[in-house]
């Protein structure tokens, strides 16, 4: 006995987006989706609920970047370096 030949791996938001799609397809109806940051900082699950035409809020995760649309993303500023202080050895 094993996993089904049938059976593929798939992420989370990945099996989450599938359910999402088939409750849609069947005509369950609309709603938000509300997600945490592991979900909300996956740029793919984000533009799979936008593709499904669903609202969503949730968390992201500080490394994200995020801009209203039609913007264009804001760029990094210069490199500044970092600086240690002084170490004095004994």
């Amino acid at each position: 006995m094993g996993i089904l030949e049938e059976i593929e791996f798939a992420t989370k938001p990945q099996i989450v987006l599938a359910q999402l799609q088939a409750a849609h397809s069947v005509g369950v109806a609309r709603g938000a989706v509300q997600t945490d940051a592991a979900h909300g900082s996956n740029t793919a699950w984000r533009d799979g609920l936008a593709a499904l035409d669903l609202s969503y809020a949730g968390g992201i995760g500080s490394s994200v970047n995020v801009w209203l649309p039609g913007q264009a993303p804001k760029q990094p500023g210069p490199w500044e370096g970092y600086v240690y202080p002084e170490v004095c050895h004994r």
